[in-house]
């Protein structure tokens, strides 16, 4: 995954999407507002495709980006809905095959088709926020113990387990990060007002 690559590919895909916006606005510039369009789905298209770490080739094609994505990846069936986009990689910038100037899309066609880019490289930029990290609660119970112990606290043998159902990961660090000032396990607990049957009660 080259993480450049895919701000480059984001950064390419908001500005194609402005200049089809400007195009459409524009009088007379319907074709080449259908293309930028298209060039502006598929530059995100292709950044979900990296982030996935798979090469997709020098094809134009949305059908086949979301074919290369694995089966159950979150993004595949956003992809595959663009697949009527696809001509539009070469139908707006050539003759037809009788030769004639393309069929201009109707300005209906080109708002529905803009929300719908719109919305896709929204979903993608989602998608391709950092996610958390989830913390390792039972390490986090385990590490907390290590520290008491190497202090000669006495710490029931049932601790880390026990621990985890009166405690998430966030009050585990800041137990861990307040040992200092606390003189036993009991104390500890009581400091961050944490309940554990059998010790805190008694």
């Amino acid at each position: 995954m080259n993480g450049t690559k895919i701000q480059s590919l984001m950064v390419l895909a908001d500005r194609e999407l402005r200049a089809a916006q400007y195009l459409r606005d524009g009088e007379g510039f319907e074709l080449e507002a259908a293309y930028m369009l298209s060039q502006a789905a598929e530059k995100a298209a292709r950044a979900v495709s990296e982030h996935a770490g798979v090469d997709v080739g020098n094809g134009h094609n949305f059908g086949q980006i979301a074919i290369g994505l694995p089966s159950a990846h979150p993004m595949r069936s956003a992809v595959m809905a663009l697949d009527h986009l696809s001509p539009a990689s070469t139908r707006f910038r050539y003759p037809d095959p009788r030769g004639h100037v393309p069929r201009i899309p109707t300005l209906t066609t080109l708002d529905r088709q803009l929300s719908e880019v719109r919305a896709f490289i929204e979903l993608v930029r989602d998608h391709l926020k950092p996610k958390p990290v989830a913390k390792d609660v039972e390490a986090l119970a385990r590490g907390l113990r290590s520290r008491m112990l190497s202090r000669a606290w006495e710490v029931p043998d049932d601790f880390v387990e026990r621990i985890q159902i009166y405690a998430d990961a966030d009050a585990i660090e800041v137990m861990i990060s307040g040992l200092r000032h606390a003189s036993d396990l009991k104390d500890l607990l009581l400091r961050h007002s944490i309940s554990f049957p059998g010790l805190t009660d008694r």
